[in-house]
């Protein structure tokens, strides 16, 4: 996604030489499948299934999706590829309620 950005980034400023470019929304959901890979058992078997080290997949569980948007942002902010003048934010989006919860407010990186 890094690259994508970069690359997206990259042609913004082709068109756009001055001001802000663009607005990148990461948005993380509730009730996150992949939450299945805190459990043991399920990790496991599916790290012999895929072929995968298991210390990898319990890195990519999702238990806390406001950590994990927060986390994120923070990657693509720190990627020096990424334009400065390229705004982010993060959200979570409840899929019980349908409603999307601010986390990170828009500001360019």
């Amino acid at each position: 996604m890094i690259n994508d950005v970069a690359f997206i980034g990259q042609l913004a400023e082709t068109m756009l030489p001055d001001g802000p470019l663009f607005e990148v929304a990461v948005i993380h959901h509730t009730q996150c499948g992949t939450g299945a890979l805190a459990d043991d058992s399920f990790r496991r078997r599916y790290a012999e299934r895929i072929g995968a080290e298991e210390s990898t997949l319990r890195k990519q569980a999702v238990l806390d999706p406001a950590a994990t948007v927060t986390r994120d942002l923070e990657r693509l902010r720190s990627a020096d590829a990424i334009s400065p003048r390229i705004t982010m934010s993060g959200h979570v989006y409840d899929v019980v309620t349908g409603l999307v919860e601010t986390v990170v407010p828009a500001a360019l990186t």
